[in-house]
C-alpha cells in the first residue's frame, strides 16, 4: 500500500514538472517571436542637388519711356473728346468731326532726342440740289415739272510740319519742348449746273442760284464757279509738351505752340455764263488783289494726342 502511495506521488511531481517546462517553453517562443520595436530617427529629406541655394529672380520693372530707336505714330483726339463733350452737354450729339484732324510721326534719334513730322489735313465736299421750275428752251414757255439746279463746293486745307524734339522724362511722365517748320496750302471752289439750258430765245431762264434770297428767279447773267485765291504759307514755330505713359508703348499728351508765319494769298476767279450777240459765252474774271500777311499765331497743331510706340 505505501508503495502505491509513493508511486503515485512521484507521477504527479512528474507531470508537475512536465507542465512547468511546457509553459516556460511557449513564453520563450512567444518571447522570441515578438520582434523588439526599435525607435528611427527620422532625418530630413535631401535634395537632389546637396549644398546647392535656389535663387528666386524678381522681373525688372517695365520702361515706359521711349529710348533710341524708338518710333512712334499718334493722332489728335479732339474731335473725339469734342463727340464725348456733346453727349453729356446741351448740344446735339453728332459723329466725330474729322475736318483738320492731325497725324504725327517721331523717330528717337536717342533716348532724349527725336526727329518727328506732322500733317494735318482738312477736305470736305458739299452738294446742294434744288427743284425749279422748267422752261422750255425752244420758246421760254413753263413745263409741266420741275429740273434740278446743283451747287457743289469743296475745301481743301493741308499744314505739314517737320521738327526736332528735346525730351527729359521720368517714371511714366514725359516732357519735351523743340522747333519746327512748316509748310501749307488751302484753296476754295464751288461749282454751279442747272437744270434750265441758257438759250438765245429763252436767254433768261428760271435759276435758283443767283438769288440772295433762295427764290427761283429769272436770270440771264448765271455763274458758273467760283474759287477763292489759293493761299501758301511758310514760317517756323517753338512748342512745348507733355506726355504720361499708360502702358509701356501706349501715351497720352498735349502740346501748345507759337509760330511765325508768311501767307501769301491769290485772286479770286470767277467764271459766268450768259447772252451776247444772241450767242452764250462763258466769261472768267478775277476780282480782288493778291495779298500776303505776316504774323504771330498760336499752333494749329496744339492739341490733345495719343501715340503708339514700336
Amino acid at each position: 500500500m505505501k508503495k502505491m502511495m509513493l508511486l503515485a506521488f512521484v507521477c504527479l511531481g512528474g507531470w508537475s514538472v512536465m507542465a512547468q517546462g511546457s509553459g516556460s517553453g511557449n513564453n520563450s517562443k512567444a518571447a522570441g517571436s515578438a520582434e523588439p520595436k526599435v525607435a528611427r530617427a527620422t532625418q530630413p529629406p535631401q535634395s537632389a542637388k546637396s549644398g546647392q541655394i535656389e535663387v528666386l529672380t524678381i522681373p525688372p520693372k517695365p520702361t515706359y519711356l521711349p529710348e533710341a530707336g524708338s518710333f512712334s505714330i499718334g493722332i489728335s483726339a479732339n474731335p473725339f473728346l469734342d463727340y464725348l463733350g456733346n453727349m453729356f452737354g446741351s448740344y446735339t450729339a453728332k459723329a466725330p468731326d474729322l475736318e483738320g484732324l492731325a497725324f504725327g510721326a517721331k523717330y528717337f534719334l536717342t533716348d532724349e532726342n527725336a526727329v518727328r513730322a506732322n500733317l494735318k489735313f482738312g477736305f470736305d465736299s458739299k452738294t446742294d440740289e434744288h427743284g425749279v421750275t422748267g422752261i422750255d428752251a425752244s420758246s421760254g414757255a413753263e413745263l409741266n415739272g420741275e429740273v434740278t439746279d446743283t451747287r457743289s463746293s469743296s475745301n481743301l486745307d493741308v499744314e505739314l510740319h517737320i521738327g526736332y524734339e528735346w525730351h527729359k522724362g521720368k517714371g511714366r511722365v514725359d516732357g519735351f519742348y523743340g522747333a519746327e517748320v512748316l509748310f501749307g496750302y488751302a484753296s476754295s471752289s464751288t461749282t454751279y449746273s442747272y437744270g434750265n439750258v441758257l438759250h438765245p430765245i429763252d436767254d433768261t431762264p428760271m435759276t435758283n442760284w443767283d438769288s440772295s434770297s433762295g427764290a427761283e428767279t429769272r436770270r440771264k447773267y448765271r455763274p458758273l464757279e467760283s474759287k477763292l485765291g489759293a493761299s501758301l504759307t511758310v514760317g517756323v514755330g517753338a512748342f512745348v509738351g507733355i506726355e504720361y505713359f499708360l502702358a509701356p508703348q501706349f501715351s497720352i499728351g498735349g502740346e501748345v505752340g507759337l509760330e511765325f508765319a508768311y501767307t501769301s494769298a491769290g485772286q479770286a476767279e470767277t467764271k459766268t455764263e450768259d447772252i451776247r450777240s444772241g450767242e452764250r459765252e462763258e466769261t472768267t474774271a478775277h476780282s480782288g488783289i493778291s495779298s500776303s500777311n505776316i504774323g504771330v499765331r498760336t499752333n494749329p497743331n496744339g492739341h490733345l494726342f495719343v501715340s503708339f510706340y514700336f
